[in-house]
């Protein structure tokens, strides 16, 4: 059976709970899970019906399966080229890029939890007074006069201030709000600003 048709097999018999429907969706389960979808929109149609069975699973077999699944799902989305990868953005398929503007709050937290997954998206940011808000807290003294003479834009000083680190201009940005101001009692001075 091809992909695509295992893939619509379990998508036909998600809603149906009998004995043979159970046994049913084992079999294109567990057949897709060792194949290389190659498409994205076929990666999406199999996530949702994983997300289905993980919800309302036939049994504990069928949740645990469906779980494993999709953890492989960051996986295949980076084996993807570049094309399908794109794809997936904003699906909500883990390991999928996702563009959304997020309150000070859930970027402080995924700040903790996920602090190299997010990055800031520049070309999207209409002006940069809000950051330059944010970066007039975090700038050292000895960084004041040129940072507020106007030579660098924000973008451009976060890039000379962290130098060549690894890390992602967002992971940067809130380790050094975390150093330079207490980042939970910042998180009310700088709501407007993010």
């Amino acid at each position: 059976m091809s992909i695509s048709a295992s893939i619509r097999k379990l998508h036909r018999i998600l809603g149906v709970y009998t004995p043979e429907a159970a046994r049913e969706k084992l079999d294109p389960m567990e057949a897709l899970r060792r194949e290389q979808i190659p498409k994205a929109s076929l990666l999406g149609s199999f996530h949702q019906s994983l997300c289905f069975i993980r919800a309302f699973p036939d049994g504990v077999t069928h949740y645990q399966s469906a779980g494993q699944a999709l953890q492989e799902f960051p996986r295949r989305i980076a084996s993807f080229g570049r094309h399908e990868a794109e794809a997936t953005t904003d699906t909500g398929i883990e390991g999928s890029r996702l563009h959304y503007r997020f309150c000070c709050d859930v970027a402080v937290w995924l700040a903790r939890r996920r602090p190299d997954a997010v990055e800031v998206a520049w070309e999207e940011l209409p002006t940069f007074e809000r950051l330059d808000e944010l970066l007039r807290q975090i700038v050292l003294p000895v960084e004041v006069d040129y940072y507020a003479s106007g030579k660098v834009s924000g973008r451009e000083w976060i890039s000379i201030a962290k130098g060549d680190r690894p890390h992602t201009d967002f992971r940067w940005l809130m380790v050094q709000l975390g150093k330079r101001i207490a980042l939970p009692l910042a998180v009310d001075g700088v709501r407007r600003s993010i």
